[in-house]
């Protein structure tokens, strides 16, 4: 939902669990929201918090892929192995998008549960 020109700062990051490769992350965010990405330590969303800018609201969408060989390299996975992409567009209260994330979740570690309100 940006300008074509608009620039952006972009993170990617390896993500850990007990020192253990867990996810591959590649977020964008408008460089209105976040000048400089290495303002970010450990939290993204900390982050734009400092800015005022923190997301209150997000679109999300998951569905199975296999890594490249690139990212099985990097989670130290076999390539081609199966992995869960999650893709999350986020939004300020305003409407304006302030995160788009890609990541690659090793489909060997995670289990999601969700529960619905009816």
């Amino acid at each position: 939902n940006l300008s074509p020109g608009s620039k952006v700062s972009r993170l990617y990051r390896l993500r850990l669990a007990d020192s253990r490769p867990m996810c591959l992350e590649h977020a964008t965010v408008p460089q209105q929201y976040l000048p400089d990405p290495e303002a970010v330590d450990q939290s993204l969303y900390a982050a734009l918090d400092e800015n005022d800018c923190r997301p209150v609201r997000a679109l999300q969408r998951l569905r199975a892929e296999l890594f490249s060989p690139e990212q099985a390299d990097l989670l130290g996975v076999q390539p081609d192995g199966a992995c869960l992409y999650i893709e999350r567009r986020s939004f300020l209260a305003n409407g304006a998008s302030v995160e788009l994330v890609r990541s690659w979740y090793r489909g060997d570690s995670y289990d999601f549960v969700a529960e619905l309100l009816l």
